[in-house]
């Protein structure tokens, strides 16, 4: 009798606590979307001298995009372990 006063205690509680509606959120409701793209790029770019850039070219199928996005890789070699590191390629302006 005991024990099944504490499943149906238990039951009943779960019950209660796992009844809850779900509100669904909207992120970045105060931002305007243009096309489904938030524009937040300056109208004109200016390049000055030592000025870094790093191109990326992206596509609907990745391995079209590949060739163009060039690594570059940089070796550390330790007293016990060789590791290595790969980061975009990099173009300074003169």
């Amino acid at each position: 009798m005991k024990t099944r006063l504490v499943i149906i205690l238990i039951l009943a509680i779960s019950m209660a606590t796992s009844c809850a509606s779900r509100k669904d959120l909207v992120y970045f409701q105060d931002e305007p979307l243009s096309g489904g793209y938030i524009d937040s790029a300056p109208e004109q770019l200016v390049y000055k001298p030592d000025d870094i850039l790093t191109i990326n070219v992206s596509a609907a199928d990745p391995l079209a995009a590949k060739p163009f996005n060039l690594a570059v890789v940089s070796e550390s070699e330790d007293l016990l372990s060789v590791t290595g590191a790969t980061r975009m390629q990099t173009y300074l302006i003169d």
